[in-house]
């Protein structure tokens, strides 16, 4: 009852200037049939007309307002490129039976907006407890292999560190270092990363995992997948995490802002539109079309040994 009550105050707001034109057009219609001098007829629909008039330039200037604010909210946004297209896969191999590794795969369709050459692409490799040696990672740009010298891109590792009983524990680690693109202006670029990584341990041992990606400029579209194959994919099925949520529904996917509010009412919205994680016994996609700038999209699952 309450959804359908907010539903029809919503429509009847953003409606109300057409309500409010046909009311007024009764009123003149009204006026005209109980006045017979032509002159005093002609002073009210005036009247009356000027009171519309007014009226409606509130809803005008209040619309334009709003139009105004979204567009100074665009403004602040960095539109130097756009994300066309965001991959990411993790695949679950022969190898992965053997050292409990992952093949990690981040492929990016990126265009640039500028009129001028966009030079350097930031990448960060984060995790709790694993990131790559730079030796480790393989780069493609448009199809080829790029090779990179260590010296030229300048990784970083960066750990934050948090104290427990007067001693420090690393409670994540991030490697950062700047990927040379040269994209050419109002060009395109498609380029990938791909290494091995020790990140979802937790999965294969059949707890609790997650992967998660921020969106740090406008992005059309990101496509989320964890793959099983070969006999691995005869060992072990893909499925949801058994973690139930304080809302008693189960833990599945979550969007946090940049300061880690849960985002509810987005994760709702996706609800709604069925754009949610889809889980098969080999598979898991989720595809999220136009996510937010600054959002954290963050899937969970796990890992169960066929019986």
């Amino acid at each position: 009852m309450n959804r359908i009550l907010s539903w029809v105050i919503s429509n009847f707001t953003s409606k109300l200037p057409f309500v409010f034109v046909i009311i007024l057009t009764a009123i003149i219609v009204f006026v005209f049939s109980l006045i017979e001098n032509v002159f005093l007829k002609i002073e009210y629909v005036v009247a009356i007309f000027l009171f519309g008039a007014l009226i409606l330039s509130v809803f005008y200037f209040k619309e334009l307002f709003k139009i105004d604010e979204n567009f100074r909210k665009i403004e602040s946004i960095p539109n130097d490129a756009t994300m066309l297209n965001y991959e990411k896969r993790i695949i679950f191999d022969d190898q992965s039976l053997v050292d409990k590794s992952a093949i990690t795969e981040a492929h990016k369709i990126l265009h640039n907006n500028m009129d001028t050459v966009y030079n350097l692409f930031e990448i960060k490799i984060g995790s709790g407890s694993f990131v790559p040696k730079f030796e480790d990672i393989k780069f493609e740009k448009n199809g080829e292999p790029l090779i990179l010298r260590r010296d030229v891109v300048n990784p970083e590792l960066i750990e934050e560190c948090k104290e427990v009983c007067g001693n420090k524990k690393v409670v994540s680690v991030t490697k950062r270092f700047n990927l040379p693109l040269h994209i050419e202006p109002k060009e395109t670029c498609d380029f990938q990363i791909s290494y091995r990584t020790f990140a979802y341990v937790n999965a294969i041992n059949e707890k609790s995992d997650w992967y998660q990606y921020q969106v740090m400029r406008f992005t059309e579209r990101i496509v989320i997948e964890i793959i099983l194959q070969g006999e691995f994919k005869n060992k072990f099925i893909i499925k949801t995490c058994d973690e139930i949520e304080a809302d008693g529904h189960q833990k599945i996917y979550q969007i946090y802002d940049g300061s880690f509010e849960r985002m509810k009412t987005t994760e709702q919205a996706l609800w709604k539109i069925k754009a949610i994680p889809r889980f098969k016994n080999d598979k898991m996609t989720w595809i999220i079309n136009n996510p937010k700038i600054g959002y954290k999209y963050r899937v969970y699952f796990t890992l169960n040994k066929k019986e």
